[in-house]
């Protein structure tokens, strides 16, 4: 259908760069953009890099109480990075989001300065990955028939949960205009997983694990 598409609006057709090139022209979905620097997947094949800055969105669900909660040393942690260019809640309006990094953190995130930057100083020589620190693993149990998910730490990971991570802003429109809408249903009525879903898009997008940083302290 994308390619009955771009044939029939010869105006708005990608070019044959989009369609042989690695996610390919179903990945690059016109109505996010037509130019090749607004997704992560092009940076090396255009020799240009990432915006310099990153917007932090913290996903807040406790209120605030008290000058000692985890969510202010947080905010206060990751506003004071060179890189952060603005600091707001999850999930707002794409047009909110100027900048190519997006730093997704959950209130109990803990994360020093140097950790923030350290990990999108990584994320800007990977792009199109999920670069974070807290790590999952899922894998398929024979005793239960199941796939299963497990936070035990090992030396093989999975996932990088979007709970302290960063990632390109285009999976934003990817995850709402992309995936079924069964699947952002599911999420929503369980009100949890939206990370491994998140997870599992970026990975069939890309072909690529995502990408885990170490920190000197863990989330709680």
């Amino acid at each position: 259908l994308e390619i009955i598409k771009d044939r029939i609006f010869h105006q708005e057709s990608r070019p044959k760069f989009f369609w042989n090139t690695l996610p390919g022209g179903l990945m690059a979905l016109p109505e996010y953009s037509t130019y090749l620097n607004d997704f992560p997947f092009y940076y090396l094949q255009q020799g240009s890099s990432p915006s310099e800055k990153f917007t932090a969105l913290i996903w807040a669900t406790s209120p605030i109480v008290s000058l000692s909660q985890p969510i202010l040393k947080l905010t206060q942690a990751v506003s004071r990075s060179q890189y952060c260019t603005k600091v707001s809640e999850r999930f707002l309006p794409y047009p909110a989001i100027g900048t190519d990094a997006v730093l997704s953190l959950d209130e109990y995130a803990s994360l020093s300065t140097s950790e923030v930057d350290f990990a999108f100083v990584v994320w800007r020589r990977f792009p199109d990955r999920i670069v974070g620190f807290p790590m999952r693993s899922h894998f398929w149990d024979t005793s239960k028939n199941q796939w299963s998910y497990t936070s035990k730490w090992t030396n093989e990971f999975s996932m990088v949960l979007t709970a302290a991570a960063f990632y390109h802003r285009y999976y934003h429109s990817l995850f709402s205009n992309y995936l079924p809408a069964k699947l952002r249903s599911f999420v929503d009525r369980i009100a949890n997983c939206e990370d491994i879903l998140m997870n599992f898009l970026v990975s069939a997008v890309t072909k690529l694990p995502p990408i885990k940083v170490t920190q000197k302290k863990h989330l709680r």
